[in-house]
C-alpha cells in the first residue's frame, strides 16, 4: 500500500492520566519535590516506560520512552518532549526516524524503514502522517513518487516505476489509485491510449465469482507492461493447451506477466472439486486467486496473463511465481524469469507438485 500507517504521538501530562501516586520513580537524584532530575527510569499510570535524562521532573536530554502497546520513542528530549532527532520504532522493528521532531510531533522530512532496514519511504510528514512530496519504495523494487495527502498519495503528477526499473504510469492519483495517465514502456515510447484502472476486487464466494468478472471493467484490455515482454500462444507442453512466451529477450529476475483474479478463501477452494482449480494460486494464508472458467479464455479475459504459464519440473523452470504489486489490484501474484530468457521461449515455471498425493494434471509429467 502506499499508505502510511504511522500516527502522530503527542506527549500528554507525563502519560498519566490517574495522578502522581500512579509514577514510579527509580532515580539517584530527586528535586526538593521529589521529582526526578538526572538520570532516571519512570513508569507512568498508562504503562509507558522513560528511562533518560530528567531537569525537575521534566524530560531532558538523550532518552526512550517505551509505549504500552509495545515499540519506542528515542532521541533528544527538551522541555518533557521530543525535540530535533528521534526515532519511532513500532513492535514488528520498523521504524521512523527524522531531525524533524517538535512538541512530540513528526513535522517536516524523514525516513520509514522496514525491520530488515529497507528504506520504504522518504518524505514530508505533518502530525506524523505523510503529507507532501515523497517517494515509497515498494518489497518488489517498484517505485512511487508523487505528493502525499492525509498518508495516501494524492497529485495530478504522480509516478510509478515498476520493478524492471525502464516502465513507468505517470498521471493523476486519488486517494492512492490512479485515475488516468500515460504508460512508458521499456522502448522509451507512450503506449497508445490513456491507462485507466477499475480497481474493484473482493473477496466471494464460489457463486459469485462469474459476477465478479462480468462486473470488472477493461478485462479485455491487455496490460502495457505485459504486452512489452509476453503473449499467448500453443504450449510446446504436450496436451498442456496455451502457454506463455517471451516475446522479447528478458533479463533474469524480472517480472514477466502479473496474475490477477477473484480473490477466494482456502476454504473455499479446498473445499470444490479440483477440476475448478486449473487456474487457481496461493496468494497468501487466507487468500487465493483464481481465474475462473470460461475467463481463462484470453477472449474473455486478459488484463493479465501469468495464469497461462506452464509447470516445468524446477531444472526446466526459467521462472517463478512471487508476489508483486501492481497499480491496478495492489498485492498480487506474479511471474518472475529466473535467468535471461531469450524471445520466442515458453515461460514455465515449478508449480510445487509435492508428495505421493499431490493431483498433477496429466499433461504436467
Amino acid at each position: 500500500s502506499t499508505q502510511s500507517t504511522w500516527g502522530s504521538y503527542v506527549m500528554d501530562d507525563d502519560e498519566n492520566e490517574n495522578g502522581d501516586d500512579d509514577i514510579v520513580i527509580s532515580s539517584t537524584k530527586v528535586d526538593s519535590q521529589g521529582r526526578p532530575h538526572g538520570r532516571a527510569s519512570v513508569v507512568y499510570g498508562s504503562g509507558a516506560r522513560y528511562e533518560g535524562g530528567f531537569d525537575h521532573g521534566a524530560r531532558r536530554g538523550r532518552g526512550t520512552l517505551f509505549l504500552p502497546e509495545g515499540g519506542y520513542l528515542a532521541g533528544v528530549w527538551r522541555d518533557d518532549e521530543l525535540q530535533g532527532y528521534g526515532e519511532l520504532v513500532a513492535p514488528d522493528g520498523s521504524w521512523l526516524s527524522s531531525e524533524s521532531w517538535s512538541g512530540g510531533e513528526l513535522n517536516g522530512v524523514g525516513e520509514e524503514r522496514t525491520s530488515d532496514g529497507r528504506l520504504l519511504f522518504r518524505g514530508i510528514y505533518v502530525a506524523g502522517v505523510r503529507h507532501g512530496p515523497g517517494e515509497l519504495f515498494l518489497y518488489d523494487g517498484g517505485k512511487f513518487e508523487g505528493e502525499w495527502k492525509h498518508g495516501a498519495m494524492h497529485c495530478d503528477r504522480g509516478k510509478y516505476s515498476f520493478p524492471d526499473g525502464r516502465s513507468t504510469l505517470c498521471g493523476r492519483w486519488r486517494n492512492d489509485r490512479l485515475e488516468r495517465g500515460v504508460f512508458v514502456g521499456i522502448l522509451g515510447r507512450p503506449a497508445p491510449g490513456p491507462v485507466s484502472y477499475d480497481h474493484s476486487r473482493d473477496e466471494c464466494a464460489y457463486a459469485d465469482q462469474l459476477l465478479q468478472f462480468e462486473k470488472m471493467r477493461n478485462k479485455t484490455v491487455a496490460d502495457p507492461y505485459e504486452s512489452q515482454y509476453v503473449a499467448v500462444c500453443p504450449s510446446t507442453v504436450p496436451h498442456a493447451g496455451e502457454g506463455l512466451f517471451a516475446i522479447v529477450d528478458i533479463p533474469a529476475n524480472t517480472i514477466a506477466a502479473y496474475y490477477n483474479g477473484c480473490i477466494l478463501s482456502h476454504k473455499t477452494v479446498d473445499g470444490r472439486s479440483w477440476r475448478f482449480n486449473n487456474n487457481s494460486i496461493t496468494l497468501d494464508d487466507t487468500q487465493v486467486i483464481d481465474v475462473p472458467r470460461p475467463f481463462d479464455s484470453c477472449k474473455l479475459y486478459c488484463a493479465s496473463l501469468a495464469h497461462k504459464s506452464n509447470h516445468a519440473p524446477p531444472l526446466r523452470a526459467n521462472c517463478k511465481y512471487d508476489v508483486a504489486y501492481h497499480p491496478r489490484w495492489g498485492d498480487i501474484k506474479c511471474i518472475r524469469t529466473l535467468r535471461l530468457v531469450s524471445a520466442g521461449t515458453e515461460l514455465l515455471a515449478d508449480y510445487g507438485y509435492t508428495g505421493h498425493n499431490a493431483r498433477v494434471p496429466t499433461w504436467a509429467g
